[in-house]
């Protein structure tokens, strides 16, 4: 699945795929007692779906996977820059022009950013020029004293490659969100019908509650 947002100047999209679930079909089927193997296949179906759904929701990246941001430009400090989850009335970030929040995270790692010119070419900027705050916070800021190189590409001049999700185990995500994602295939399974609406408005009150406090919320 390619997860892919847009909002102003800037669009991300999800490049490489994470190479585990947060939970299991084993652990559905104990959960659901469900007692042979004969629909496995949808369990793991439901699964993907959950976990897409669960992502949405909370506007997080749960196991590790790779983003890559495009900017047409550097900030200015006054473009909102939140493109997740909203819980209660829109809130315009009062960015500053040395900060790049980055979105479905928690972040683990930025891979590299780099800069377009007008012929296209793609140029590294050095780490010496920036730092990264990982986890929650999200974000690359410069360094003291540094500024950010220019970008002279109209479009997508910009370029921020990185590593976002609670970890490469499933035993990192947060248990009240893989408690939500076993709850929700379980309820799918023993509600089947010729269509099941997967959308995240969809999602039983109780499940929202395991994972409304794990909600990104700027």
């Amino acid at each position: 699945m390619s997860l892919f947002a847009q909002a102003g100047i800037r669009h991300y999209e999800r490049t490489t795929e994470p190479t585990v679930d947060p939970i299991t079909v084993d652990e559905v089927k104990s959960a659901g007692r469900i007692d042979h193997e004969n629909e496995d296949g949808l369990l793991a179906m439901y699964i993907t779906a959950a976990v897409g759904v669960c992502e949405q929701y909370l506007g997080r990246s749960l196991m590790n996977q790779t983003w890559t941001l495009y900017m047409d430009q550097w900030p200015t400090g006054d473009e909102p820059w939140w493109d997740g989850a909203v819980v209660a009335s829109e809130t315009i970030l009062n960015s500053q022009a040395d900060e790049i929040d980055l979105p479905y995270g928690p972040l683990q790692s930025v891979t590299s950013i780099s800069v377009f010119d007008t012929a296209d070419t793609e140029t590294a900027v050095s780490s010496d020029v920036y730092g990264v705050s990982t986890g929650k916070v999200s974000r690359v800021y410069l360094k003291d004293g540094q500024v950010w190189p220019s970008a002279t590409r109209t479009r997508d001049g910009v370029k921020v490659v990185y590593v976002a999700g609670y970890g490469s185990d499933f035993n990192d995500v947060p248990m009240a969100i893989r408690q939500g994602l076993l709850q929700l295939c379980v309820h799918w399974y023993e509600n089947r019908e010729a269509s099941i609406d997967m959308s995240v408005n969809k999602v039983p009150n109780m499940i929202r509650k395991l994972w409304s406090p794990h909600k990104a919320i700027r």
